[in-house]
């Protein structure tokens, strides 16, 4: 006879070690989990302003209708402020999931595969609405000022969309 341990398939693999309430059921650590969820909810919180208050004063200002100084204020404040938090975010979540990408730590490779492609063309987006932000600031005529916005705020509420949609097949991906 020989002096060997007996052998059995669940002696080949450690079990994840849990890092957080409910990480081992989840099948990842708690802070990505939150990371992942709370980027995709900020990022839907700002693509709903983007379409609703954000592109309504910009409507208001193709259709020529006044709009006062200080409602005009108050919606640039309340924009810088949504997709200042949004943005940066989604860009902690997209530097979380490259750090343990690597990894391979989840159980649809290609759901995240295409979760990430999608969230990084949704920043990609994003960076092309802000663009077109900055360009409706040096416009003198109202209604171009106001076409320009709309497109603008569309195209935000676009990549902040997709970057939602990316995040959460990453996240689901993850979870086992």
């Amino acid at each position: 006879m020989q002096d060997r341990p007996p052998s059995s398939p669940y002696l080949s693999r450690q079990p994840p070690p849990v890092t957080g309430v409910g990480a081992a059921q989840a099948g990842q650590p708690l802070p990505t989990t939150l990371t992942f969820s709370m980027a995709a909810v900020l990022s839907l919180v700002f693509a709903g302003w983007a379409v609703t208050g954000r592109l309504g004063i910009f409507a208001a200002f193709a259709a020529r209708r006044t709009v006062g100084v200080q409602a005009a204020r108050s919606n640039d404040r309340i924009d810088t402020l949504l997709v200042a938090i949004a943005g940066v975010a989604v860009l902690i979540a997209l530097a979380v999931w490259l750090v343990r990408w690597p990894s391979d730590q989840t159980i649809g490779r290609p759901i995240e595969n295409l979760g990430l492609a999608i969230t990084v063309i949704g920043v990609v987006v994003a960076v092309v609405g802000l663009y077109l932000t900055s360009r409706v600031v040096g416009e003198v005529d109202q209604v171009a000022a106001g076409q320009g916005g709309v497109t603008a705020s569309l195209v935000m509420a676009m990549g902040f969309g997709l970057a939602a949609l990316g995040l959460t097949l990453g996240l689901l991906a993850s979870r086992r």
